[in-house]
């Protein structure tokens, strides 16, 4: 398993993610993004870096241990404490990304953290962001598979201005070689079939939405 780069940031973060970030691999890295390291230090887990410009920490009470690694940003930024965290994690040579707390809150930081992981994947890494209800996943120019076992809807959307050779089998509404654009949403609510499903796309960029 190649290691991941875990960045927890100030949004909607549940419980379910705390075995995974509590059972890291030895390889595995952790980044607490500004307000993020609040719901590390309340249930135990030292992050292996503290970035931000702590606007989401000011009016917290939560003890920063002095051995904790610090970067500070200045608050007058073109850079979100998320990217700046990403970059970080790229200078680490993490290719595998995992963003918790990067949903909810203001509607302006998802965007932007989807933004993001669209960066990511046209880096050729492997990132995916997780809400409590969501997993949110970025194909550029590949495919992903779901198991049989799951339900729910499934939505599909072109970040790129056109997405073409776009295939979804095993889905309740199929779609062979086709297009898909960044301002017609014909890819949102598809659903699971109870058998295995393929998502792929030959050349552009998808964000697929599915349920935990």
């Amino acid at each position: 398993m190649n290691p991941i780069c875990h960045i927890v940031g100030a949004g909607e973060i549940c419980a379910k993610d705390l075995d995974e970030l509590k059972k890291k691999k030895p390889n595995d890295y952790i980044i607490a993004a500004d307000g993020g390291f609040r719901f590390l230090a309340d249930n135990g887990i030292m992050p292996d870096i503290l970035i931000g410009d702590f606007d989401s920490l000011k009016e917290s009470h939560v003890h920063i241990p002095e051995s904790l690694p610090i970067h500070r940003l200045n608050p007058v930024k073109d850079y979100t404490d998320m990217h700046t965290s990403i970059q970080h994690g790229l200078s680490k040579g993490f290719k595998n990304f995992k963003l918790y707390g990067a949903v909810g809150g203001r509607i302006d930081h998802t965007i932007a953290n989807i933004q993001l992981l669209s960066w990511l994947a046209n880096l050729n890494c492997n990132a995916r962001m997780l809400s409590c209800e969501n997993t949110f996943d970025i194909l550029h120019n590949s495919e992903i598979y779901f198991p049989a076992h799951m339900k729910g809807f499934i939505s599909v959307f072109s970040l790129s201005e056109k997405s073409t050779g776009v295939y979804e089998r095993g889905l309740k509404y199929e779609l062979t070689d086709a297009t898909l654009t960044s301002t017609f949403p014909l890819g949102v609510s598809n659903e699971f079939t109870g058998t295995k499903s393929l998502i792929k796309v030959t050349e552009g960029t998808l964000l697929i939405v599915s349920p935990r």
